[in-house]
């Protein structure tokens, strides 16, 4: 079984059932193949501006973070993924993806400035 325990658990803000129903769908997901490829046609499909974005992007090897815009809907469509692929989605579990997903999220809304920070410098963020 696949165990997340997001950093926002350590400060009480995630209870246990919230990270057991994340942490059941979870593996319900990933057990069938294509879960990771629905959700990233989901996001492609979702904005013209992402699709533009993306377009020659190899996922396998992104390394660079999204504008912070996009985020709200990488999470809406990773929930649209999750809900075709685990058949007990329901609401409560779609809170608890949502609760699991915003620490991550917001870390990498707050990194978003320092990388465009770097960039304008002209520096590579890349690495092989």
């Amino acid at each position: 079984m696949l165990t997340v325990l997001p950093s926002s658990y350590d400060d009480g803000a995630m209870n246990e059932r919230e990270i057991e129903l994340f942490n059941d769908s979870l593996e319900r997901c990933t057990r069938a193949s294509g879960f990771l490829d629905r959700f990233y046609e989901l996001f492609l499909a979702s904005s013209e501006e992402v699709a533009k974005k993306f377009k020659h992007t190899d996922f396998r090897k992104q390394k660079r973070a999204l504008k912070p815009e996009f985020y709200e809907l990488w999470l809406d469509c990773l929930i649209r993924a999750v809900k075709e692929f685990d058949r007990l989605c329901d609401s409560e579990t779609e809170r608890a993806w949502r609760s699991m997903m915003r620490a991550g999220i917001e870390f990498m809304k707050s990194r978003y400035s320092s990388v465009v920070e770097v960039e304008q410098d002209g520096k590579s963020l890349e690495h092989e």
